[in-house]
């Protein structure tokens, strides 16, 4: 497995996409520590598709979630649009 710092993936990323097509894998360094690996998909592609598909509801639930934990600190978005304004419309069925 090739190692490759950050600085050179961001460079390199469509050729080394094009290499993990063929079943490269590479490990990606940044200051000294791993942060990530790119390779192929594993064989059963199908399973693989699954585990990262979230349905509507899942996905409502999941942003719900996020901003309840938000609420408590009553923050404010760069735009200035409180975070309750996103989580009132979530409330409703």
């Amino acid at each position: 497995m090739t190692t490759v710092t950050l600085e050179e993936a961001r460079a390199n990323l469509p050729e080394l996409f094009r290499r993990v097509a063929v079943g490269e894998e590479f490990i990606v360094m940044d200051q000294g520590k791993c942060i990530g690996r790119l390779s192929p998909p594993p064989e059963d592609l199908e399973d693989f598709e699954e585990q990262f598909t979230i349905s509507p509801t899942n996905a409502k639930e999941a942003v719900r979630a996020i901003f309840c934990q938000l609420k408590d600190r009553q923050p404010v978005l760069q735009d200035g649009t409180k975070v309750q304004d996103y989580l009132d419309p979530l409330e409703q069925p």
